[in-house]
Parts: C-alpha cells; sequence; structure tokens
C-alpha cells in the first residue's frame, strides 16, 4: 500500500512552472491568457452576491476552485518532472 499525503500540495504548486507546463500540453492562446489571468485576480460570488478583485499574493493552486484547481493540480503533477 501507498499513502500519499496531498493536505498541502495545491499550496506548493508554482504558478510559472505549471504555465510552463501548460504551454507544454499545447495550450496557448486565449485560453492560456485566462489561466494566467486566474492566477492574478480571483473574486468571490456567493448566493449571487459578489466580492471585489483581489490580487493574488500567494503561490499554488487555490483550493476553492472546485472544478479547476484540481485539473491544474493533476496537470502540474501528471509527468512528476
Amino acid at each position: 500500500m501507498v499513502y500519499l499525503d496531498f493536505s498541502k500540495a495545491f499550496d506548493s504548486v508554482p504558478h510559472q512552472r505549471l504555465l510552463l507546463k501548460r504551454e507544454g500540453y499545447g495550450v496557448s492562446g486565449p485560453v492560456l491568457e485566462w489561466i494566467k489571468s486566474f492566477f492574478r485576480q480571483q473574486q468571490v460570488v456567493v448566493a449571487g452576491f459578489e466580492s471585489s478583485w483581489a490580487d493574488v499574493m500567494s503561490q499554488g493552486v487555490p483550493q476553492g476552485s472546485v472544478r479547476f484547481g484540481p485539473v491544474l493540480f493533476i496537470c502540474y503533477i501528471n509527468d512528476n518532472d
């Protein structure tokens, strides 16, 4: 049995390296720019109420992003280099 603890792994993904890997997978143009903007600014929406946009000050993949964050993390660790 192998046990892997990914409890803090999301917090340790460097944005620049993840973006380079995305380019290596062939992601470019508007999609790559959208991913870059995802790491620059974010906002929270709860029950239709929106917060103001805030700069992202930390590294890592945002854990609150239910669908997109886990996909980015899997893409980051996929080739494990």
